[in-house]
């Protein structure tokens, strides 16, 4: 009976021990590196050598590469341009240029009539154009539609030029004529700055494209360019341009204290181009270069105001000072501004000088063409007094760019002012 018990407890030691070696792991496995996903070797953090970090470099861009300026034009004839450069240095591309103009200028009912016209190619350009055409006003200009064999193929082809944003910028678009009246879209270019007119010029046997050249400092026309379109692509720009080469002096009234002191600030201008000068009745702001203190009416008591030069966006303004007086302050400065400007002079620069007679204000002014005229103002009771003038005549100088693309380039690199 006991060897009975005795085996039944062995057998239930046995159970037991089984069941025990099931809940835990046999002291002598472990885990191989396959069994986990691969992280690299793992070593202590005294032995890791960091890698220098790599040196920031910011993304480098194709470097644009403006087309060639040629001493001589391939396409142009040499006697066009030469023409173009008396014209031009004589003031008189209108005398000389009115009588060769062809071409005539088409409605926006007739190219409405054209754009609808059954038959006509499908092409995006006309959904651009008829934007303009149904426009019924647009604040930056008015869409200009010419005919004219533009390519010189024998076929009529149409040339329009589409208004852009404020700062002048225009379309040109170039639709070629094609058989049965229909016409096919050749070119577009946008932000082409705009030229003030456009025509077309026959000379020879040959019809060109051209545009009158806008000074942009002061709006004035200064030049005009010609182009040559082949197969409906401008193949060829020759650009004809007058700037000012040097200022000569025309013409000195007043004292000379204010004369002397109008003639230097005026080389100063000259050499610095559009400086506003800080006088010596007046205090310029610390780190603060267009806010000053002074008394520009001579009244005895400071104001506080703005003044810089404004480079004008706006295609129907001119460049000049850009003046105010600040919150809280007073003056006759911009009364003195708006004088000028009733006379035709656009201010350019304004300081004023503390002198034995009191305060005395200098401007340095263009009188809408590149006339330039330094006057000395003190304003006395309730007025402006005019105390000194001197007058600089422009010297000028004809220069002329020639820019040729190959035949199948889509976008001529064309310059609108010098």
């Amino acid at each position: 009976m006991s060897l009975v018990i005795t085996m039944k407890r062995v057998f239930y030691l046995f159970l037991l021990c089984v069941a025990l070696s099931a809940c835990t792991a046999p002291a002598t496995e472990t885990f191989q590196p396959s069994d986990l996903p691969t992280v690299g070797t793992i070593t202590p953090s005294l032995a890791v050598t960091p890698e220098p970090e790599a040196e920031w470099t910011p993304s480098v861009y194709p470097e644009y590469t403006p087309p060639p300026i040629l001493e001589e034009p391939s396409y142009i004839p040499r006697e066009l341009v030469d023409l173009a450069i008396q014209a031009v240095e004589e003031n008189t591309l209108d005398e000389v240029f009115g009588p060769m103009e062809v071409g005539r200028s088409v409605s926006k009912e007739e190219l409405l009539v054209i754009i609808d016209q059954e038959g006509q190619p499908e092409d995006p350009w006309w959904h651009n154009l008829r934007v303009h055409v149904d426009s019924e006003w647009n604040l930056f200009g008015e869409l200009i539609t010419l005919e004219a064999d533009g390519d010189n193929d024998g076929v009529l082809d149409l040339i329009a030029i589409t208004p852009g944003g404020s700062a002048g910028n225009i379309g040109l678009m170039f639709f070629q004529g094609q058989a049965g009246g229909r016409y096919q879209g050749t070119y577009d270019v946008h932000c082409f700055l705009g030229r003030g007119s456009y025509g077309f010029t026959v000379f020879g046997e040959k019809q060109y494209f051209w545009s009158s050249n806008i000074n942009y400092a002061t709006k004035n026309v200064n030049g005009v360019s010609f182009y040559e379109f082949q197969n409906g692509v401008p193949v060829e720009e020759v650009v004809i341009y007058r700037e000012v080469e040097c200022y000569e002096e025309e013409l000195r009234q007043g004292d000379d204290c204010y004369t002397d002191q109008l003639a230097q600030m005026t080389a100063e201008f000259q050499e610095e181009g559009f400086s506003q000068f800080v006088g010596t009745a007046e205090r310029q702001l610390l780190d603060d270069p267009v806010h000053y203190w002074g008394d520009l009416d001579n009244d005895g008591v400071e104001e506080f105001y703005y003044k810089n030069t404004w480079y004008s966006t706006a295609f129907w303004d001119v460049v000049r000072i850009g003046f105010r007086y600040e919150e809280g302050h007073t003056g006759k400065a911009e009364e003195l501004l708006n004088i000028m400007e009733e006379h035709g002079y656009a201010v350019q620069t304004l300081c004023c000088d503390k002198e034995e007679q009191g305060n005395i204000v200098y401007t340095i002014s263009r009188d809408g063409g590149d006339v330039l005229s330094a006057d000395a103002w003190q304003y006395q009771g309730d007025t402006w007094n005019h105390l000194a003038q001197v007058l600089y005549s422009p010297e000028y100088v004809v220069e002329t760019r020639v820019y040729t693309q190959d035949l199948n380039i889509d976008y001529l690199d064309t310059k609108a002012f010098f």
